[in-house]
This record gives C-alpha cells, sequence and structure tokens, in this order.
C-alpha cells in the first residue's frame, strides 16, 4: 500500500476506531464533568470550534500513518514467515529441557514429520544413539554459558539412511530459549568418508607396495618422502633418506647421465628408465626399473620414482646368454630336441630341429610357455612331473605333444638344472621322440584289451544264457502244456535277446580307442543324441552349448546312456538338465533328472560290468569310453530326488568356444 492512499477496508477499519475513540473519549468527558470550562463568548465558542476542527484533522491524519505502518508492518511480518519457514536451514526453538517450542518448514523436512506433530516433543528423540550424550552436553553448556556464544555440533538424525547435520545453537529473547539452526551436511560427511576412505587406500597402497617409491625435488633432487620398499632395497631408514638426495643413490660414474634423465622426466611429465644401478648403503650395487611421473603433493609438483629391483634377472639373463653361446653349436647338431626353460615354465632357446621334427620355427617356439604344447590330457599329470622333478626326484618325463599339424607326438624328456651363484634359474631338457613305440604299445594294450573282454563276455555271460536257453529246452520236452510251453518260449527268447545285445555291445567295444581323441562340442552332442530318442513329456535344459572337452568320439554313447536310463528306468522323469561348474582341480559336469533316483546300496556296483535291470553295460560302457582320457564319472544323488551324475573333466582337457 502506499503513503496517503487507504482501501475499503481501511476506513472500515477507521468507522470502528472512530466508534471506540468516541466511547473511550464519552467516558472520560463523564469522569471529569464539572471540570472542563464553557466558552463565554460567540468568538471563544468559534476559537474552540477552529481548534477542535484542526485537531479532529491531525487525529485523521495520525490515523492515517497508524494504518500505513500497520500494513508495512503486516508485510514485514509476512516476508519474515516466508524467510523463516522455507530458508535453507531448520530453525528451531528449545528449551532447557530439549523441547520444541518452535520449528520451521526446513526443520520439520529434516526431521521428516509435520511441524504440527513437532511442536513439544523433545529434540532428543530424533538424535541418533550414539550422539545423545554429546547432544545434552552442548545443551547445557548453550543455556549455562555466561558469554552467550553459539554452540556447534556434527550429529546424526535417525532415519533411513542417516542425515548427518551440523547444528549450531545460542540463547536469545527475554524467556531465555535456545535459538538452534541445522543444517544438512550428509553430502559433505559422504563426500568426507570417501576422501578418507580413498587417503586410507592409497596410504596403504604406498606403505605396503613392493616397488620402491621415491618423492624428489625436481629442481634440487632432493628426497622429500619414500616408502618402506624403497628403505629395504638400499638399506637407509626412512629418515635418512628424507635428508639425502638422489646423487646419493646412484654411481658416481653414471649420476651425470642419470640425472640428466631425471630432468627430461621432469619436464615431460614422467617416463621409464630401464636397468638403472643404485648404490644400497653398505655401497653394493642393484640394477632397478624406474618408471617416472609429476604428481601433486601439498599443492606442489614432484617427480615420483617408482624402483622395481631388476637385479637377479639381470643377472639370470646374462649368465643365460653366456651358457647359450658356449652349447649353442652343439645341441644344434643333435638329433634329439634340446630346449631351455626358466623357472617360469617358458622356453628361452630351442634347437633348430624342432621344425624338422614337430613343424615349429624356433621364433614360433622360444618365448612362449611349455605347456602350451603339451597335449590337454596329459598336461595336469606332466606338470606334476616337472614339479616332482624340481624337488630334486629321479625320473623321465613321458606325455604327448601337439605338432603343428596337429597330430599327437609321444615324447620323453630328461632334463637338469641351470645353477648360477648356488641357485636354480631354469632347466636344460632333451626331448626323445617315441611316438612310433609309443603306438605301438598302446595298439598291443588296447588289442589284448579287447580279447580279454571279449573272451570274458563269450565264455561267461553268453554261456550263462545258452544254459539258461538249454534249461528251458530240457523242460519243454517234460511237459505237453501249451501254457507253459509258451511260458518257456518267452524266457528261451529273451535269453536270446540277452545273447543278441551283448554281441552288438562287443561291436561298440571294440571301436573304443580305435579312433583318437579329439575336441568334442558336448552341447551339441547332447542336443543329437536328443533327437534320437523319445522325450516326449520330458523338458531338456542344456547349458552346455559352448563347452568342449577332449575325449573318445564315443562320448555320444555316454550321454545316450543316460538319457536312456532316464527314460527307461527314472519313472515319471519331466525334466532332465546338464550344466557344468569349474573347480580348482578341472570341470564338472551335472547330469540330473527328477525322477525316482537310484538305491544307495545299488551305487557302488552301478559301474560293473553287468550290474542292471538288462545288460548292465551301458554304464560300463560309459565309463571305458570317459576313462580313456582321464575323465571319470560318479553318481552322488538322492533316492527319490532324481539322478545325479558328476563328470569330471581334468584342466587341460576341456575349453570355452565363443
Amino acid at each position: 500500500m502506499k503513503p496517503g492512499r487507504s482501501t475499503p477496508k481501511d476506513h472500515k477499519i477507521v468507522d470502528q476506531g472512530e466508534k471506540s475513540l468516541r466511547k473511550m473519549a464519552e467516558n472520560s468527558m463523564a469522569a471529569k464533568k464539572g471540570h472542563i470550562p464553557i466558552p463565554d463568548t460567540t468568538e471563544d465558542m468559534q476559537r474552540l470550534i477552529h481548534e477542535l476542527q484542526v485537531h479532529q484533522i491531525e487525529l485523521e491524519i495520525q490515523n492515517e500513518e497508524l494504518i500505513q505502518a500497520r500494513a508495512e508492518i503486516e508485510e514485514g511480518l509476512q516476508k519474515y514467515t516466508g524467510l523463516y519457514d522455507f530458508a535453507p536451514v531448520g530453525y528451531f526453538t528449545l528449551d532447557n529441557s530439549g523441547t520444541i517450542l518452535n520449528i520451521n518448514l526446513t526443520g520439520a523436512a529434516l526431521l521428516g514429520r509435520e511441524r504440527s506433530l513437532l511442536i513439544g516433543r523433545k529434540f532428543h528423540g530424533f538424535i541418533s544413539a550414539a550422539f545423545l550424550t554429546a547432544f545434552d552436553e552442548c545443551l547445557y553448556r548453550i543455556f549455562h554459558q555466561t558469554d552467550k556464544t553459539p554452540h556447534s555440533l556434527d550429529i546424526s538424525i535417525r532415519g533411513e539412511p542417516l542425515t548427518f547435520v551440523h547444528l549450531t545453537g545460542h540463547v536469545t529473547g527475554p524467556d531465555n530459549e535456545c535459538l538452534m539452526t541445522i543444517t544438512d551436511i550428509s553430502e559433505f560427511k559422504t563426500a568426507e568418508e570417501k576422501l578418507k576412505e580413498s587417503e586410507n587406500r592409497y596410504r596403504s597402497l604406498f606403505e605396503k607396495a613392493n616397488e620402491g617409491i621415491i618423492f624428489a625435488d625436481p629442481e634440487t633432487m632432493k628426497i622429500v618422502h619414500v616408502n618402506p620398499a624403497i628403505c629395504r632395497m638400499l638399506g637407509y631408514s626412512k629418515e635418512e633418506l628424507t635428508v639425502m638426495n638422489i646423487a646419493d643413490i646412484h654411481p658416481k660414474e653414471t649420476l651425470d647421465e642419470i640425472l640428466m634423465e631425471f630432468k627430461k622426466l621432469a619436464a615431460n611429465d614422467g617416463g621409464f628408465l630401464k636397468a638403472i644401478r643404485c648404490l644400497r648403503k653398505n655401497s653394493t650395487t642393484l640394477i632397478t626399473d624406474i618408471t617416472c611421473s609429476m604428481v601433486s603433493m601439498h599443492e606442489r609438483e614432484y617427480l615420483s620414482g617408482f624402483f622395481t629391483d631388476v637385479t637377479e634377472r639381470i643377472k639370470a639373463e646374462d649368465a643365460l646368454k653366456e651358457s647359450e653361446e658356449k652349447f649353442r653349436n652343439l645341441v644344434e647338431n643333435v638329433s634329439d630336441v634340446i630346449f631351455t626353460m626358466d623357472m617360469e615354465g617358458k622356453i628361452v632357446y630351442i634347437s633348430p630341429v624342432v621344425e624338422e621334427l614337430y613343424g615349429f620355427t624356433t621364433d614360433e617356439v622360444t618365448g612362449r610357455q611349455f605347456s602350451q604344447f603339451i597335449h590337454p590330457g596329459d598336461l595336469q599329470r606332466t606338470i606334476e612331473g616337472f614339479k616332482r622333478r624340481l624337488k630334486g626326484e629321479y625320473g623321465e618325463n613321458l606325455f604327448r605333444i601337439i605338432a603343428r599339424d596337429g597330430t599327437e607326438r609321444y615324447v620323453r624328456t630328461t632334463q637338469t638344472p641351470i645353477i648360477h651363484e648356488g641357485r636354480v634359474t631354469g632347466f636344460n631338457y632333451i626331448m626323445t621322440d617315441f611316438t612310433r613305440r609309443k603306438k605301438a604299445q598302446e595298439a598291443l594294450s588296447m588289442a589284448n584289451k579287447k580279447l580279454n573282454m571279449l573272451s570274458s563276455i563269450t565264455r561267461h555271460d553268453i554261456l550263462n544264457m545258452i544254459m539258461v536257453i538249454r534249461g528251458y529246452l530240457e523242460m519243454s520236452d517234460n511237459t505237453d502244456d501249451k501254457n507253459t510251453l509258451h511260458e518257456y518260449f518267452l524266457k528261451e527268447k529273451e535269453a536270446v535277446d540277452a545273447i543278441q545285445h551283448q554281441i552288438e555291445f562287443t561291436r561298440y567295444y571294440q571301436d573304443i580307442g580305435m579312433n583318437e581323441p579329439k575336441w568334442q562340442n558336448v552341447g551339441e552332442t547332447v542336443d543329437l543324441v536328443a533327437g534320437t530318442l523319445d522325450l516326449e513329456g520330458i523338458q531338456l535344459e542344456n547349458s552346455l552349448k559352448k563347452l568342449e572337452i577332449f575325449t573318445d568320439p564315443l562320448i555320444e554313447k555316454v550321454f545316450y546312456n543316460l538319457m536312456e536310463n532316464s527314460i527307461r528306468h527314472g519313472g515319471n522323469v519331466s525334466i532332465i538338465s546338464l550344466s557344468y561348474v569349474e573347480t580348482d582341480k578341472g570341470l564338472i559336469i551335472f547330469y540330473r533328472d527328477n525322477g525316482l533316483g537310484i538305491n544307495g546300496n545299488y551305487r557302488e556296483k552301478l559301474f560293473q560290468k553287468g550290474f542292471g535291470k538288462h545288460t548292465g553295460l551301458g554304464l560300463f560302457l560309459s565309463r571305458e569310453v570317459l576313462s580313456i582320457t582321464d575323465i571319470g564319472i560318479s553318481e552322488n544323488g538322492k533316492e527319490g530326488e532324481g539322478v545325479n551324475f558328476e563328470i569330471t573333466v581334468p584342466k587341460g582337457g576341456y575349453r570355452f568356444i565363443t
């Protein structure tokens, strides 16, 4: 409202005011009756009337000013209320017991309640238990201090998540109340915690790093900070190093060159120095690789250096070069493959005859892990053999390798250690090829095994069935009853069918090992087998799509037997699932169904030849097929909960395709 202007509302207020004032005036005159002088003349009366009119105008002007002042006060109060309620911080008025007497909307929002529900409640009820004592002490100081200076405290408000706030309070007003402001500092607290966590993490990395670390002034090259690793490397304490200069830890003969390199790195914001010699406290020398970079610390730029001790590596490399040069002419003319391997299993030298025997050039082999050439089926066993040789046990390693053309070659290796300064730094190997001899041995062994098996089946199982047939034939001669004869005929037919089945089995069995094992896609094999069986009503869950295992091509028979058994003997099987899991020792393939499961009393005999409701040859055959490449099979299900066959594949015998 502008000064000098009034509204209808203002006039209404004036009218009401005039009536009130008139009433008060009449009452005052009645009280002073007899004491008011009465004008004697007309002139005095006119003067009095004039004065009254002037006074009336003065009163009207004063009333207008009062109305305007009241409107301005109300407008100011409205602005103050808005500023109070919607301030970015919470305002609280508390008594000395912590009871909330007044609160703005921001403060109510911080506590998560409506303002009307907070008046009269103790502020303590909203503070996390861990901060209650601190708040009571702060409130006590606010009300009992003499200088009335504000007190501050950081606390957390109950809720999910916790809200961290900063409160400041002081006593004000005649009622001795505490005016408290509360600011939400949750984001600051979160940032602070992350900063502390980051600082702790990097401090831990700095203190526990295996590499030595030095921070130096890029201008003076004075060392300003070091980690424990560099102290161990150089033999100095932290206090000793931090009063030294970079020049103090390098030999004088290379010092100028080193300092120049450091200056270049500082100017170029870092880089790498290889095989730099450093001086220990005891005057011995170590060789280090140094990675440098510029870092900011305490608002200054410093040159940081990460020192990796490569002394032993350099010495080993020098010794190896010397050894290679010494024997190169000798080994390159030997018909067996001679190679040198370091302690990590990497080939550092191999004789040129490797190309003639196995198709690999020396460049293709040198620098690679020797295990990459070992047949997956022999990998684990061969590695264990090498480990035994490392312990000093005598013996040879016999295993297969894969030639460049993919063929398997049988080799025998003998090894001798390379000893430098009293410690083993690697091994020299002589590798002899005896593929033809091994193949002949395996063929003979396999032939004998098959002949023994066929002989066993012929002599035992088939003769037993023939005896059954003879028995029923003799009984048939002694009866004329057609029903009995028919029953005997059925028994004879069952025996003949069993003989036929066993003979068919010999045909399958003679194929075992005839073809070389190779990588088989297990998921595709399972789908192929499932397509040959009647799985109507059975859901197949095949999670082996990208898995390959190194096994005999008859792996197909393994999954066929498992699925057929689920259909034939599993009861009401509705789900067959195949999955896998990797372990420390290799990989386990799980074959499960939700059928009747296997009686615990039968589990130990499950893979024996002849055990089962029919010929009992399926699971026996499966075990034989898998064992060719050291793959095992067992059953670990619970009766009534379906079968759980576990096929264990050794490391190196499986891989995943993309």
